[in-house]
């Protein structure tokens, strides 16, 4: 089906735009795709986050709970998929198996100088594992605050909108910063695409029209940030009208410029993060230390399960080897686990559990954007702002001193005070809104 097809509404008609029909930048690269590019759907998408925003919650949960009763997201899915730790495993229970019988000399001669120099090693690698993790946590941080900044930029933008511009035009340029918000995380991650992420959204949010989806396809939203910034224009430009048409102060414009660039500063330098990984040569160093360490580690193990310090020989009970073979998976758990916990945290665009919530993002931006378009104060005749005085009178004190200018006597009414300051106030729920 067509794009056009996906713009249909609930009551089945289409948005009405000048652009004749045609397929999808996404649907016309699809047979360009190779075959182990699999493209997640909206629903998977969407059952991804749910799951996301269920983990946040769930950091303060008790240990016993976090470690039984999770799974996604956790250190587990590497001990079941990580093949480094089931071949340093296999490594030990072999060398266990053939330290019970005869072992050669030169087998030993391999264990034992294992033993003797893998101290250094492990100091080497936890320095550097550590260093690798705290550098991405940093950068993961830094990408949250980005998006966190572009939101609040959208929510600034819609407070002014609101109170200063028609409400036309206030409406579009909200909404076409919802759009160019939404549009910049497709270039920022293969998981989200026109056709599975944007289209989905656009048919609930209707950010742009026929005639403008047609516009950002044609600039290959799927490949960068092209499509974002060209919305950002959309929104300069209505700027620059509503100042041409009186409707704001040169003030007020320089305002909205600069809470624009804001955003389009914020989006961009996530696209710098994308443009600028962790260097390759950091993440190959750590893979190969670890391909080397961890089966020296096993060797080290099984050596000292059967030797004592004074390297006299002494065959373990089954409990040894068991509980030494625990500490193999320990140690390869922890360097494995924060060699990956790194480069999760490095690119937090994704579909793993541990990135961040761009859908929630998106939608939280969008709604409440929306009520501040749509916020209105209740309808009080009260130009001379007589209630407040009515309010000073009845609130609690802030203090004898602030107190004693402006506040009656108690003998003195409200309804009295009304009819003093305000002859004729409107206020339909009374003062028993202020509990009397």
């Amino acid at each position: 089906e067509t794009w056009c097809d996906d713009m249909k509404d609930t009551k089945g008609s289409s948005l009405k735009g000048k652009q004749p029909k045609r397929f999808s930048f996404a649907e016309r690269h699809t047979s360009e795709k190779s075959k182990d590019q699999v493209e997640l759907s909206y629903d998977e998408l969407k059952a991804i986050e749910k799951t996301r925003r269920e983990l946040l919650r769930k950091v303060e949960d008790p240990s016993w709970k976090i470690v039984s009763l999770n799974y996604h997201g956790t250190v587990l899915s590497i001990i079941v998929t990580e093949k480094l730790i089931w071949f340093t495993l296999i490594i030990y229970v072999v060398m266990r198996i053939w330290s019970r019988h005869n072992t050669p000399d030169e087998v030993l001669g391999i264990i034992a100088g294992a033993s003797h120099n893998i101290t250094a090693v492990n100091t080497f690698i936890s320095f550097f594992l550590v260093f690798f993790v705290v550098g991405n946590n940093q950068r993961f941080e830094v990408q949250y605050d980005l998006c966190m900044a572009a939101k609040g930029s959208i929510m600034d933008m819609a407070s002014l909108a609101k109170a200063y511009l028609p409400r036309g035009r206030g409406l579009r340029m909200i909404r076409y910063m919802n759009a160019s918000y939404t549009a910049g995380f497709v270039g920022l991650s293969e998981a989200y695409t026109l056709s599975n992420y944007f289209i989905k959204i656009n048919k609930d949010f209707l950010l742009l029209n026929e005639a403008e989806l047609s516009r950002i396809e044609d600039c290959d939203i799927n490949l960068g940030g092209s499509a974002y910034r060209e919305i950002v224009q959309w929104v300069q430009k209505e700027v620059v009208k509503a100042q041409r048409n009186g409707e704001i102060d040169p003030y007020l414009a320089n305002q909205m410029r600069e809470l624009i660039l804001n955003f389009q500063g914020s989006m961009s330098k996530l696209y710098n993060f994308k443009d600028q990984p962790i260097i390759f040569f950091y993440i190959h160093l750590l893979s190969f230390v670890s391909v080397l360490y961890l089966p020296l580690f096993a060797l080290y193990i099984s050596y000292h399960v059967d030797h004592k310090h004074d390297d006299t020989f002494e065959i373990p009970s089954m409990t040894a080897d068991v509980v030494a073979g625990l500490v193999v998976i320990l140690q390869s758990i922890f360097v494995i686990g924060l060699r990956i916990l790194g480069q999760k945290l490095s690119d937090p665009f994704g579909t793993d559990f541990e990135d961040l919530s761009v859908m929630f993002y998106v939608t939280f931006t969008y709604t409440q954007s929306g009520r501040i378009m749509a916020a209105e104060p209740p309808m009080i005749d009260d130009d001379d702002y007589a209630l407040e005085e009515i309010i000073v009178r009845e609130r609690k004190s802030i203090g004898f001193p602030w107190d004693t200018n402006d506040i009656q006597s108690d003998s003195e009414s409200v309804d009295t005070v009304v009819r003093k300051n305000a002859d004729g106030i409107k206020n339909p729920a009374g003062t028993h809104a202020f509990g009397h």
